[in-house]
C-alpha cells in the first residue's frame, strides 16, 4: 500500500514539472499606439478628446481613452493586427483611418493627428425679436399698445392697467402714482374730456403710443400734480392711400372696431372712427350694521350690477407743407359717449329689538352722457439746427354732460 502511494505522489511531482508555465499578463500590454491631437487651423493642442480603437469586422469597440492636458494619447493593445483608428472631439469632425500592427512591432506612433472644426453651410439666418411693450426714456415711459395682445380690443384704460405706477380699479378709474389728479393729452393737446372719460373712451386699436410723463418740461402746462398721459393716436404711414379696419366681439355684449384711412401725397390728410361698447357684470355682497343706544340694527343684501359704456367718436386732419421747413396743419374730433350702472339687491333687515326679519327689493339706475368736440390748428418751423423748433397752436373745444 505504501509502494502504491509513493508511485502516485512521484507521478504528480512530475506532472508538476512538465506542465507549461503561463506567459506574463503585462506582456499581453506591451503594444502601445500614441499621438497628440491638434487643432487644424490653429495648431493648438486639444485636451480631453476622445480616443478609440475599432474592430474592422463589427466596429466594436477595443479600447479607448482621452488626450491629456498637452493633446497627448497612449493607448495599450493585446494584440497585433488591423484596427479602426477614431480621434473624437465636440465641434470638429471625426478623424477615421485603419492602422495596421505588425508582430514584432511594439510601438506605433502616429504623430499629430489634425481635426478640423465642423462647418454647416446654412442659406439664411434670420433673428427676430419683440421688442418689449413698455420701454424707459429719461423723462418718461412709453407702452407699445400692439405688444399687448390681451387688451388690443379694450381701451386706453386696459392699456395702462399692465404699467407699473399705473393702478386701475374694478370701474375702470386710473390713478397713477396713487392719485387721479393727472393731465391727460391726446397728440401732445389737452384733453376736452374728463381725463377718466378720455382714458376709457379711446379705443386701444386707434393708439400708436402712450407716454406716461412723470417728470414734465417747461413745455407742457404745470397740472396734474401726478403727471402727465399722453396718448399718441396713429396716423400717415405710406404714400398714396392706405389704412386699416379692427373689429373685436367679447362676452357681456362688448363690441368694438374702429377704421383709419390715410392719403399722402404732397399733403398728408387722414380720416377717422371709433365705436366701443363695454359692460362689466359682477355680483355683490353688502353688509351693513348700525348702533344706536343698545339697539343694533343690521342689513344685509346680495345682489348683482352691470356696469359699462358706449361711445363713439370721429376724427379728421391734414397738413401741408409750405416749405422745407414750414408745415401747417388743421384737425379735429367730435365725440359722443352714453354710460351708466345697474343694481338689483335683496335686503335683509332686522334688529335686536324687533327680531323679525324684514325683506325687500331695492334697485339702482346711474346714466351719464354727452357730446364733445375739439378743433385745432397748427404751425411749426424747424430751424437748422437740430431740435430748434418754433410752434404755435390755435385750440378750441366744447363739451356737455348730462
Amino acid at each position: 500500500m505504501k509502494i502504491v502511494s509513493y508511485s502516485i505522489l512521484t507521478l504528480i511531482l512530475l506532472s508538476g514539472i512538465t506542465l507549461p508555465q503561463p506567459k506574463n499578463i503585462s506582456a499581453l500590454n506591451d503594444i502601445r499606439v500614441s499621438g497628440k491631437v491638434l487643432d487644424a487651423a490653429t495648431k493648438h493642442t486639444i485636451e480631453y478628446a476622445n480616443i478609440v480603437l475599432l474592430s474592422p469586422k463589427d466596429s466594436s469597440l477595443i479600447t479607448g481613452g482621452v488626450t491629456d492636458n498637452k493633446g497627448n494619447f497612449n493607448l495599450a493593445l493585446a494584440k497585433p493586427g488591423s484596427y479602426i483608428f477614431e480621434a473624437r472631439f465636440i465641434g470638429y469632425d471625426t478623424d477615421s483611418r485603419e492602422i495596421q500592427i505588425k508582430p514584432g512591432n511594439t510601438n506605433l506612433d502616429l504623430g499629430e493627428i489634425l481635426i478640423h472644426p465642423s462647418a454647416i453651410n446654412l442659406s439664411d439666418v434670420v433673428v427676430e425679436g419683440q421688442r418689449s411693450p413698455v420701454t424707459y426714456q429719461i423723462d418718461k415711459k412709453v407702452i407699445d399698445p400692439s405688444q399687448l395682445l390681451t387688451v388690443i380690443s379694450g381701451n386706453a384704460a386696459d392699456v395702462l392697467a399692465n404699467v407699473p405706477s399705473v393702478q386701475v380699479d374694478v370701474e375702470g378709474n386710473v390713478s397713477l402714482r396713487g392719485s387721479q389728479n393727472f393731465t391727460v393729452l391726446i397728440d401732445g393737446r389737452p384733453s376736452v374730456l374728463d381725463p377718466q372719460d378720455a382714458l376709457q373712451q379711446i379705443a386701444a386699436t386707434s393708439i400708436d403710443r402712450i407716454e406716461i410723463i412723470t417728470n414734465p418740461s417747461a413745455k407742457y402746462d404745470a397740472e396734474g400734480t401726478a403727471g402727465i398721459i399722453n396718448i399718441i393716436m396713429k396716423k400717415n404711414t405710406g404714400q398714396g392711400l392706405n389704412g386699416l379696419v379692427n373689429a373685436n366681439a367679447g362676452m357681456y355684449d362688448t363690441y368694438g372696431g374702429n377704421f383709419l384711412v390715410n392719403y399722402q401725397d404732397g399733403y398728408k390728410a387722414n380720416v377717422g372712427f371709433d365705436y366701443n361698447q363695454r359692460y362689466y357684470p359682477a355680483d355683490l355682497t353688502q353688509n351693513s350694521i348700525y348702533y344706536l343706544d343698545n339697539n343694533t340694527s343690521t342689513i344685509d343684501a346680495i345682489g348683482n350690477f352691470k356696469r359699462g359704456r358706449i361711445s363713439y367718436e370721429g376724427r379728421a386732419g391734414i397738413e401741408f407743407s409750405l416749405g422745407t421747413n414750414d408745415i401747417l396743419s388743421f384737425g379735429g374730433r367730435a365725440g359722443k359717449r352714453d354710460g351708466g350702472m345697474t343694481a338689483n339687491k335683496n335686503f335683509s333687515q332686522f334688529s335686536t329689538q324687533d327680531p323679525v326679519e324684514i325683506n325687500y327689493l331695492g334697485k339702482t339706475d346711474r346714466s351719464r352722457s354727452g357730446n364733445y368736440y375739439e378743433l385745432n390748428s397748427n404751425y411749426t418751423h424747424n430751424f437748422t439746427t437740430e431740435g430748434h423748433q418754433l410752434y404755435g397752436e390755435l385750440f378750441f373745444s366744447n363739451q356737455n354732460s348730462d
